[in-house]
């Protein structure tokens, strides 16, 4: 929102106060200004000029040779500007005066006569954009053209207030009523303990000529329609349009320049439309029809765009056809004219939620827009029609006409003076005192008070006030937050329950980034049909408004992100990736809501889970040993699952998995298990070959999801174990067992083993053969096993006896027995 420091002077007095002062004030009553910018400072040497006579250029046909007074005397001046006229007074920048776009103007002779000064152009005093010749004064501001003469030879900067500050205002969504000039004063009034200084306004008359059907009455509260002739559309005066575009919109013609002004003044949008381009019925009667589109239906905006509507368009039209997008833009084919006599005036309210679905389906944005997004009150909606006519200066009015979509009622709120104090810490009584005066000039309705209550009634204005709370942080912000004493905590802190997760989470974090992974972002949305290809049992949550078709559920996966992430790597060439990402996944949940307002389905809240996903992956070369760099890959990522559980105190199986999750491979696939309660933490492996071709991946992908909430349930005790100083033993084994023996049975064999070796400090399956000489049903599985002692050095005979040990294991639990060397 960008603000003007002249306006808001006339509604409240700020002669006593500086800009930046102000601009400190609004910030910290919550409205942010982001930027001050000072506009219109044209140089005092830029005076007000009259044209006393104009001569052809001796030497130059496009030239003429103009006297211009300047109070002083009269200048000969050189001109190129087709629309200087003899009497007119202009803006004549004298020898010295540097111009906005810094020119420095200079006596020089131009074609052979002297030029002493300028006459410049709108554009050329940064006041407008317009560039069509120079300023004539007396026809830019006819209100002021008899009495310019007594300003001859004043600066143009004080004779006509150029100079102004802009203010860019951050507002925040929930401060509609912000968006205007007159909400900003009413602020700065309650600030400085000010009365806000409002124009009267009258009640217009309805009467017959005009109707209005609102289709359904949650389209809009108020809708209001005037129909009056006007003069033929002109240029606006400098001054209004100076203004406007300062405030960044676009100067147009006397009619659409208005609304404009009445809408950054009042914060009401209003439309004019060329009423000889509306239908009319026989008898001269016209009906405007507030409506959604039907099917087919087409209009041209006012920015040329032909655009096709649909049913959820919310739309204004007349008997034969729309005629504008309510509340967002007008259509072409009622545009406002060189040759419009009679305009139809539209204030209205309109429910912001369907304005905002329209705005966003078509891409459009306009200041209107963004108001009714909003939220704009439907209080004074007529008073604003009349101001709007008053303005224009109206020949005639024809018709006027209200409709009431359902009425408004105001929003009462009791407020006490012990929850105000209990909420702002302080034990000021008159606060509240205080407090309610700051309401009153905010604009709120004092109904019933006393010394410890109050209600109050809100104004169609504060959409955001519903509560005692929202009362409260209206006062307090008018107090100001920074006199507020602070006080000490009276209650001991107490630890974040959540502490030990978060540790957790920190170690997670930290030991897979030490392992060359990298962490990864996505957002939590998801296609369709990769949810179902994903996870076929699981009831995804569907987005009502997504950003788009593939973005239209709540993932109920990571593994579709993390693929995502390979293609767009792969892409730049960069195929090897190893990622890890902490994220939440979705379910629909089956049962009805707790309040009992909804069966499972649309309205049915959803289950969340935190999941952890590691993810390695790589693309084979034509010289690799593709079984070997699968196993690398695999072997990799399942030994940074063993090593993070270690880090995590959390002793763990790992086995082939009965019945594979459907986004893995089902012979690929092992599962995660908690040694100690048996719970499922996850599931590791390769990802199914169906969804790396759904991501169109040209190269096996690993990974492992696991719940953070099981690795992160509650603290175990840590397990520290001094160094030992005495030599380690290595040795290799390798054994025969039958082929269909799962590996991962050698580490339960080699774990039972260890309660009695208790120097078998730690082992390692490093081979698997089943190539040549290998006895038919069988397979070669290699170990490597330490021994260490932590009193003293191990001895021969000691270590063959717990290979010994370690053999017999081996024989009774895998019926394995040990190769010859």
């Amino acid at each position: 929102m960008r603000a003007s420091w002249n306006i808001l002077n006339t509604l409240v007095d700020l002669s006593a106060h500086q800009p930046v002062e102000v601009a400190h004030l609004m910030t910290m009553a919550g409205l942010e200004v982001e930027a001050i910018e000072q506009a219109g400072d044209v140089s005092r040497d830029v005076v007000l000029g009259h044209v006393q006579s104009i001569s052809p250029h001796p030497d130059a046909d496009k030239l003429q040779v103009v006297q211009v007074a300047d109070g002083d005397g009269a200048r000969t001046v050189v001109c190129g500007a087709k629309n200087v006229k003899e009497g007119a007074y202009v803006a004549l920048a004298k020898p010295g005066a540097c111009l906005p776009n810094g020119l420095t103007i200079k006596t020089a002779p131009v074609r052979g006569v002297e030029s002493a000064g300028m006459l410049c152009s709108e554009s050329e005093l940064g006041l407008t954009a317009a560039n069509d010749g120079i300023i004539l004064f007396d026809e830019v501001e006819p209100a002021r053209a008899e009495a310019l003469e007594q300003y001859l030879g004043q600066p143009i900067v004080d004779v006509f207030s150029l100079k102004d500050t802009i203010y860019e205002i951050g507002i925040t969504p929930n401060r509609p009523d912000a968006l205007c000039h007159i909400g900003l004063a009413r602020e700065l009034a309650a600030l400085l303990n000010q009365e806000l200084t409002l124009g009267s306004s009258k009640q217009i008359q309805e009467n017959s000529g005009l109707d209005i059907l609102i289709e359904e009455p949650e389209m809009s509260y108020i809708y209001t329609a005037t129909r009056f002739c006007v003069t033929s559309p002109h240029a606006s005066s400098l001054s209004r349009r100076m203004t406007l575009e300062r405030l960044g919109v676009r100067a147009i013609n006397h009619v659409v320049d208005e609304s404009n002004w009445q809408m950054l003044m009042h914060g009401v949008p209003t439309h004019a439309f060329d009423a000889r381009k509306l239908a009319s019925a026989s008898d001269g009667t016209m009906t405007l029809f507030v409506r959604f589109a039907r099917a087919g239906e087409m209009l041209t905006t006012l920015d040329g765009v032909e655009r096709s509507l649909v049913p959820s368009d919310l739309v204004i039209a007349d008997a034969e056809k729309v005629v504008a997008l309510a509340g967002v833009m007008g259509g072409a084919n009622t545009e406002i004219d060189d040759e419009t006599t009679e305009v139809v005036l539209e204030a209205a309210h309109f429910n912001a939620s369907y304005v905002r679905r329209t705005a966003r389906r078509h891409g459009l944005n306009s200041e209107a827009s963004y108001r009714y997004e909003r939220g704009v009150s439907p209080e004074y909606i007529v008073e604003h029609s009349e101001l709007v006519e008053h303005g224009l200066k109206t020949e005639q009015r024809t018709a006027f006409s209200v409709k009431i979509g359902r009425p408004f009622e105001r929003t009462q709120v009791l407020l006490t003076a012990s929850e105000l104090n209990n909420v702002s810490g302080q034990s000021d009584v008159a606060l509240f005192e205080r407090g309610l005066g700051y309401l009153k000039r905010l604009g709120f309705h004092i109904l019933e008070s006393d010394l410890q209550k109050a209600l109050v009634e809100v104004p169609g204005t504060r959409p955001d006030v519903s509560r005692s709370i929202d009362l409260i942080e209206e006062i307090l912000r008018i107090e100001g937050f920074d006199k507020i004493e602070p006080e000490r905590p009276r209650l001991a802190p107490v630890l974040d329950p959540r502490r030990h997760t978060l540790n957790q989470m920190a170690r997670i974090r930290t030991f897979l980034s030490a392992k060359g992974y990298h962490e990864s972002v996505h957002l939590a949305f998801d296609n369709i049909d990769s949810a179902s290809l994903c996870t076929p049992d699981i009831v995804p949550v569907t987005i009502r408004n997504p950003l788009g078709e593939q973005t239209n559920v709540l993932r109920t996966s990571l593994v579709p992100s993390a693929c995502a992430a390979i293609r767009l790597n792969a892409t730049h060439e960069a195929p090897e990736l190893h990622l890890f990402e902490c994220g939440t996944v979705f379910a629909k949940h089956e049962q009805k809501c707790s309040t009992g307002k909804g069966p499972a389905g649309e309205d049915a809240y959803a289950d969340e889970e935190d999941r952890l996903l590691i993810l390695s992956t790589g693309q084979l070369q034509a010289q690799d040993d593709s079984a070997g760099r699968l196993n690398h890959f695999l072997g990799w990522l399942k030994k940074t699952i063993e090593e993070m559980c270690v880090i995590l105190h959390l002793d763990i199986d790992i086995e082939n998995a009965d019945k594979a999750p459907a986004s893995f491979h089902p012979r690929q696939c092992g599962v995660i298990r908690d040694r100690e309660r048996g719970q499922v933490l996850g599931f590791f492996g390769r990802v199914h070959p169906d969804v790396e071709q759904a991501h169109n991946i040209q190269q096996p992908v690993y990974v492992a999801e696991l719940g953070l909430q099981l690795l992160t349930v509650q603290p175990r005790p840590s397990r520290i174990q001094p160094i030992s100083p005495y030599p380690i033993v290595q040795k290799d084994f390798a054994f025969w067992v039958k082929a269909e023996r799962p590996v991962g049975d050698f580490d339960k064999a080699l774990r039972n083993a260890q309660k009695d070796v208790a120097t078998l400090s730690r082992w390692d399956i490093f081979d698997v053969y089943r190539g040549e000489n290998t006895p038919e049903g069988q397979k070669s599985v290699a170990v490597r096993c330490e021994f260490i002692s932590q009193t003293h050095t191990l001895t021969d005979k000691e270590i063959a006896g717990y290979i010994s040990s370690i053999k017999k294991s081996m024989s009774l639990q895998l019926d394995a027995t040990l190769r010859d060397a």
